[in-house]
């Protein structure tokens, strides 16, 4: 037999093999250690906290320093002469209690988005590297296809290196891609108070639900009054009214009102251009959702097309793969916009975190 025909059989013979079969990379273990919804992370990140416990032991000193005051101030009616001192200093141990007790709540709302973020950063990263799985299967196919080429003088060295150079870099990503998940488990073990190496089902994904907002003006102003600053800020200016009413008030007392009544107009001014701008935000994520919807569809049929093709020999199985990667990116993105617009209507709702 000629080099030419040995040469022309073996090509075709390379040619069916790829046809028929694809080359897989191989599958990565997974511990796994149960499984966690969203509401069982929370509950763990608000008893895991150290900054939380912390909270609630000085809470419960300033709560005695309450007690401790309100004693004083009530045996001032009989036992002191001076009651003055004593009622200014239940008034101010009043505001260090509905300070920490605003504090205490702020740490919560704040533990609570974070597990949110992280829990969510995790179900991101386990979408990044499915997907850099399959650019990696489509990045060895490729080069497989090329070095068969290669070897049979139907493509010449530089295709045979870029193929090369593309298979390292996809091994690459999944590499990255696999250590970004490792430090997002990482990072949400320590958070839920779970062991470094756990490795949790999270069962809880984002579901689209538009925001709801019959009056913005009335909304954002409702959610400003009901914030702990505002009721902080509140009870600060009253604070002070009381020590001008019942005390010997002194230029500087006034001008701490004066300032305090200043600093909330400015803090509620600033609050109402941040809400409208998050609120904007969420809106337009809300038509980006329908547009990745759209997409999805799209790309789930193309999917379902090429397949089709693929079974009566009208398409390659690189084809294929090409069409399930366009899909896995198209719910990717889907999937990012969904729990960044969740994240944003949990800051809309609660702005003070």
């Amino acid at each position: 037999m000629d080099r030419k025909r040995l040469l022309s059989i073996t090509s075709v013979s390379i040619l069916l093999f790829l046809l028929l079969y694809g080359v897989m990379p191989a599958a990565a273990s997974v511990d796994t250690s149960g499984e966690l919804s969203m509401e069982d992370a929370v509950a763990r990140a608000l008893e895991t906290s150290k900054t939380l416990e912390k909270t609630d032991l000085s809470l419960e000193a300033v709560y005695d320093n309450l007690q401790d005051a309100q004693d004083n101030w009530n045996d001032a009616w009989t036992v002191y002469p001076d009651m003055e001192q004593y009622y200014i200093s239940y008034l101010n141990a009043k505001y260090s209690y509905t300070s920490a007790l605003s504090n205490e709540k702020v740490q919560k709302d704040s533990i609570a988005l974070e597990t949110h973020t992280q829990y969510y950063n995790v179900m991101q990263s386990i979408r990044t590297l499915e997907q850099k799985d399959k650019e990696l299967e489509l990045a060895q196919r490729e080069h497989y296809i090329i070095k068969a080429q290669y070897q049979v003088g139907l493509t010449g060295w530089s295709e045979l290196r870029q193929a090369a150079a593309s298979l390292a870099d996809a091994e690459a990503a999944v590499l990255s891609a696999q250590n970004n998940l490792d430090s997002a488990y990482r990072s949400f073990n320590q958070l839920v108070g779970l062991a470094e190496s756990s490795r949790a089902v999270l069962t809880d994904v984002p579901v689209f639900e538009g925001i709801q907002v019959e009056n913005l003006d009335s909304a954002v102003i409702d959610i400003i009054n009901g914030s702990p600053e505002t009721y902080l800020s509140d009870e600060n200016i009253k604070l002070l009214e009381r020590l001008l009413d019942y005390t010997d008030s002194t230029d500087q007392d006034k001008l701490n009102l004066k300032l305090a009544e200043i600093n909330k107009d400015i803090t509620t001014t600033n609050s109402i251009n941040t809400l409208i701008n998050a609120y904007n935000s969420i809106i337009s994520l809300e038509k980006s959702y329908y547009i990745e919807q759209d997409n999805l569809e799209t790309a789930e049929m193309d999917l379902k097309h090429i397949k089709l093709k693929n079974s009566v020999g009208l398409a390659s199985k690189t084809e294929v793969l090409n069409a399930e990667l366009a899909l896995i990116k198209q719910q990717n993105s889907l999937f990012s916009t969904l729990y960044q617009h969740e994240l944003l209507i949990i800051e809309f709702e609660t702005p003070w975190i």
